[in-house]
């Protein structure tokens, strides 16, 4: 695991501090868990948005021909 370093206006410090207290954790657990949460909701909308597009491609009647170009073509100076 890697370590990071952040900085943090001192009352912003001092409620969180307290807030995980309250909570019986750490600062650290808390910023951890937010960016797992925050990683994972990424991942989450990157599966939808994909998703999506799957249903466009499948509910399209557009039917792609034979490539019969090469790559050179296109980039051809």
């Amino acid at each position: 695991m890697t370590n990071i370093t952040i900085a943090a206006d001192d009352d912003i410090l001092m409620k969180v501090r307290r807030l995980a207290v309250e909570r019986h954790t750490t600062i650290t657990a808390m910023v951890r868990d937010i960016l797992e949460r925050l990683a994972a909701r990424e991942d989450s909308r990157t599966e939808e948005v994909v998703a999506q597009l799957q249903e466009s491609f499948d509910a399209s009647d557009v039917v792609v021909g034979d490539l019969t170009w090469q790559r050179e073509d296109l980039h051809a100076r």
